[in-house]
């Protein structure tokens, strides 16, 4: 094996191919700039590390090559943008490029913080690039972010503003969901995201039961400073009193502004705790790794914050995302058979209210043998859809809340007696009556009427409802938040799987609605 080289003073005049030939100058340049290297195995330590060190430049090297040829293309499409009145930045192609190249970094071993916060960084700077662009474009056509969004998951760091892809008129903020973890061991996927985040303390929010039976799952990871405050369970306590006192551990605890806050429990500890850490100095970072079933397909998304107030649901909250939410089926086997049962009220409405097939497939005779993991990622994409498209419940994600008016009011009312209901076991009362309505009111036909009342009193049997509890139950329903002034609002369904919403509803609709679900047998 070998190398022939050819030279010649004045390669132009060389008998064979100019292109082959090099002067002798050339050569002996050529000659001196080749580094010889012994094996690796071969070489001192120190020298191994050197030439290592040598192979990350010359790859840097190639990587600012690469970012700088990247960018001159970006340079382009600024200007191809500005020439045909294009936006700078069209939100579902990023979401495309966001999940598919963190996918691609993750099968190459790099982790999916780090694509992310790479992919980021670039995006940062295409923006600015093609927003230079087009800042001689008329602005009236374009609208500009609220960076909130950006700036959280840049751990602060500012995001430029940017033109949005949807027009002024009709556009709010675009809005993303918080990232979500679907995971199948809770403790490692815990360990990792803490390893990721930068905080100065750690703050555990559980109540009784999840301090008993999910803490131990996970504790193991958590530092020896960790603070802790367990709280009694229930949505009896899910009140400003105990706001309060959660306030005044942290305070204690002399927790800062970088202290990470994490909700260990179920849709109590979720909205309850988020509040909470949404208050304190004007707002500290959560997490959510909720617990039950009912938490994991509703509270997880979203970001609704808050509690109760003088006997109404909800009634003082927020909107604030978590950092991340982790989702651990491994928590349901630590459920009663009642809490699962109430959290598939909820999947039962994510099919009746956005997909006919998904409701189809639920298995109403054998609910409690369901494959939970499935059932739990189809239903948090069902939520994600229609939050991403109205997250403040402007409009669409009041879909949401088929079934809530009527439920709540009973869930509300018998909250402190011997009928105390579930969550779930509430809105599905809730959701037969309001199933009813909208036959009334939308022409739901009756066959889907009987299937959506079949199905939940398979599940969850039918209660008894007082004469005497009727009137109490109504005036709960005239505090729903849905309601304008003194107009019922409700969300009802045109088909399953086909919802609707600020339908008025009268009291005495309501009523009927609510006599009609005592006749059934």
């Amino acid at each position: 094996d070998g190398l022939m080289i050819e030279t010649h003073h004045d390669p132009d005049k060389a008998w064979s191919d100019a292109k082959q030939q090099v002067t002798p100058k050339a050569l002996r340049d050529m000659i001196n700039s080749i580094d010889f290297k012994q094996p690796l195995e071969n070489m001192k330590p120190d020298e191994k590390l050197q030439d290592l060190r040598r192979a990350v430049d010359h790859l840097d090297d190639q990587l600012l090559d690469i970012l700088q040829e990247r960018f001159s293309v970006i340079d382009q499409i600024g200007a191809h943008k500005r020439e045909h009145h294009l936006t700078v930045f069209q939100s579902d192609r990023w979401k495309d490029v966001m999940e598919s190249r963190t996918q691609k970094g993750v099968a190459k071993h790099l982790s999916e913080k780090f694509m992310k916060e790479l992919l980021y960084c670039i995006h940062e700077e295409s923006v600015k690039r093609q927003e230079k662009q087009l800042r001689e474009a008329e602005p009236a056509k374009k609208y500009c972010i609220n960076a909130e969004h950006f700036t959280r998951l840049r751990g602060g760091n500012s995001f430029p503003l940017a033109y949005f892809d949807l027009p002024l008129e009709s556009a709010k903020t675009q809005f993303f969901v918080n990232p979500i973890i679907f995971s199948e061991n809770a403790a490692r996927d815990l360990a990792s995201l803490l390893r990721e985040i930068n905080f100065s303390q750690l703050f555990v929010l559980a109540d009784e039961n999840t301090a008993n039976y999910c803490l131990p799952r996970i504790q193991s990871v958590l530092s020896t400073e960790t603070h802790y405050l367990t709280i009694q369970p229930g949505e009896k306590n899910k009140t400003i009193q105990t706001c309060t006192q959660i306030w005044a551990l942290m305070t204690e605890a002399q927790l800062d502004r970088k202290a990470l806050f994490l909700n260990l429990g179920g849709g109590v500890i979720s909205d309850m705790g988020g509040f909470c850490a949404s208050i304190y100095k004007r707002g500290i970072r959560f997490i959510n790794l909720p617990t039950t079933l009912l938490s994991q397909v509703d509270a997880s998304v979203g970001g609704k914050l808050g509690v109760d107030f003088q006997g109404l649901k909800n009634h003082l909250g927020v909107f604030n995302e978590p950092e991340t939410v982790i989702i651990a089926p491994e928590f349901l086997a630590t459920l009663p058979y009642n809490e699962l049962r109430s959290g598939f009220a909820e999947i039962i409405k994510h099919g009746l209210i956005r997909d006919n097939g998904y409701f189809e497939s639920l298995k109403f005779d054998a609910w409690d043998a369901s494959n939970w993991t499935g059932l739990i990622r189809h239903s948090v994409e069902i939520k994600k859809a229609v939050v991403q498209e109205d997250p403040k419940e402007s409009g669409l994600r009041k879909i949401l809340n088929f079934g809530h008016t009527i439920g709540h009011a009973f869930e509300t009312y018998y909250l402190d007696g011997p009928k105390h209901l579930l969550h779930g076991e509430a809105i599905a009362v809730g959701m037969i009556c309001e199933a009813y309505l909208s036959k009334k009111k939308l022409n739901l036909s009756e066959a889907d009427l009987k299937t959506i009342q079949t199905s939940f009193l398979k599940v969850y049997g039918k209660i008894n409802i007082a004469e005497e509890d009727l009137e109490p139950v109504l005036d709960f329903c005239l505090q729903d938040k849905k309601n304008e002034g003194s107009t019922l609002l409700f969300s009802l369904l045109n088909s399953i799987g086909d919802c609707t919403y600020n339908i008025p509803v009268s009291r005495e609709e309501i009523l009927e609605s609510i006599q009609y679900y005592q006749s059934l047998s």
